[in-house]
């Protein structure tokens, strides 16, 4: 599959990119410098528009270089047919403001099929599974 891309004039967008060829995502990268006061939660313009075909989806997924320095991508889904502009929100979550420059790769777009699911009303609570309703913290620590 191809996936067609354009970058926005008015931002100076970075052509997302695969460090290896067996990478599952397309880093992105800032278009200008960004700051991001502690506890922010920011959403930033990449300049990168994606064109997913229908039966795909996109999601922005965390870069782990991100996590290490307290800073959470908050994940999302692209829709097919989706043209308009990517944007990442980050959380800084460090004892700390965070200073990223233009260029560093702060995201990854990952493209992956999408199941073809019907929802239809049932009798779901009735249902005896091995799991039931236990909920959080149910399997142990």
């Amino acid at each position: 599959m191809k996936l067609e891309f354009e970058i926005d004039d008015v931002w100076g967008g970075i052509a997302p990119v695969k460090a290896h060829p067996d990478d599952a995502g397309f880093d992105l990268a800032l278009p200008k410098d960004v700051h991001i006061g502690q506890f922010a939660l920011v959403s930033i313009k990449t300049g990168v528009h994606v064109l997913i075909p229908p039966g795909y989806m996109g999601q922005i997924q965390p870069r782990s270089s991100m996590t290490m320095k307290a800073v959470l991508c908050m994940t999302g889904i692209i829709d097919a047919g989706y043209t308009g502009e990517l944007e990442v929100a980050l959380w800084n979550v460090s004892n700390g403001p965070q200073v990223f420059r233009k260029g560093e790769r702060i995201a990854q777009l990952v493209i992956l099929p999408k199941p073809e699911v019907e929802l239809v009303p049932g009798d779901v609570t009735a249902e005896v599974t091995a799991r039931g309703d236990n909920g959080f913290g149910s399997s142990g620590k």
